[in-house]
């Protein structure tokens, strides 16, 4: 099994945190089919997303979201869920796995 870098840890922790807010709040999966629908370069991870969510129950596509997978990790790498969490939320994510330059001296 292959092992997860910080960049795909980060990743999991943006989607974990995309997943509790589609399931507070439904009407977020309308941003995913927009995205889906006007995405412009029509790649095939984003026809891959685009099979999945119309085949899998949204409670299955959640555990894609979550799962620490290689399949999952090259899923989220394309992701079709931009534009769930605000900036602050991203920014949290990210700064929570920054490294203290500090305490690498």
């Amino acid at each position: 099994m292959k092992s997860f870098t910080r960049t795909d840890l980060r990743s999991l922790e943006y989607h974990k945190l995309i997943a509790k807010k589609l399931i507070k709040e439904p009407k977020n999966w309308n941003i995913v089919y927009s995205n889906l629908k006007n995405q412009c370069n029509n790649t095939s991870a984003y026809k891959e997303w685009e099979t999945l969510i119309n085949s899998k129950t949204k409670r299955a596509i959640i555990d894609i979201l979550c799962e620490q997978s290689e399949n999952s990790q090259r899923l989220r790498s394309s992701s079709p869920f931009l534009g769930i969490l605000t900036d602050d939320e991203r920014l949290r994510v990210f700064n929570s796995f920054k490294i203290n330059r500090k305490s690498t001296r």
